[in-house]
């Protein structure tokens, strides 16, 4: 894996995970039209495997604009319980698109 303090060629908001700090930059649009449809099966809100999936791929998508050689693999073993919402939320935010809240719980408000 890349070493966090190269730079990287998106701006973006800092996330940790796996005791590093990442860069999230924003969905591009290619990624953005491609990932729509699973954006919005999380902000349904329903917690099940399909909904960690989709928060996954969104993560994942954004995290190799920057680091291309991470796979969605080693992206799902850095995300857990204490992560997932926050570094989804971060891709979101950064992305100028609404955070999802309550996803601990399932649920959206």
């Amino acid at each position: 894996m890349e070493n966090t303090t190269t730079p990287t060629p998106h701006e973006g908001v800092t996330v940790r995970m796996a005791g590093k700090d990442w860069i999230v930059p924003p969905l591009n649009f290619r990624q953005l039209k491609e990932l729509l449809p699973r954006i919005k099966s999380v902000q349904a809100g329903d917690f099940t495997p399909e909904f960690l999936e989709a928060m996954g791929r969104v993560i994942h998508a954004s995290l190799s604009r920057n680091y291309p050689e991470l796979t969605p693999e080693t992206v799902e073993d850095m995300l857990d319980m204490s992560n997932f919402t926050p570094v989804f939320n971060a891709v979101m935010q950064v992305s100028g698109l609404a955070s999802v809240k309550g996803v601990m719980a399932g649920q959206t408000t």
